[in-house]
């Protein structure tokens, strides 16, 4: 399974929902959009999130909340700021 990650100005998504592209995702956030990776499996984003943020206490989202993500039937997991 792929996901999403989605960085908004008022928050950052994971999500499991096919986009074709980045502008697709851009459309559907058009007032707060500002970026967008993936899509990526499990591992990609744990190893993005150690590369670019280091300790796991500072990450958007923990990797027990990955996990659960992943094993969830939920399309969307959001962190508001």
């Amino acid at each position: 399974m792929e996901i999403h990650y989605i960085i908004l100005r008022d928050g950052i998504i994971l999500s499991k929902e096919k986009y074709k592209d980045w502008k697709e995702i851009q459309d559907k956030y058009p007032d707060s959009y500002m970026a967008s990776l993936g899509p990526w499996e499990k591992v990609d984003l744990i190893d993005y999130f150690s590369d670019d943020f280091g300790d796991e206490s500072i990450w958007p989202f923990s990797i027990a909340e990955i996990d659960s993500f992943f094993s969830s039937g939920q399309l969307d997991i959001v962190k508001l700021r």
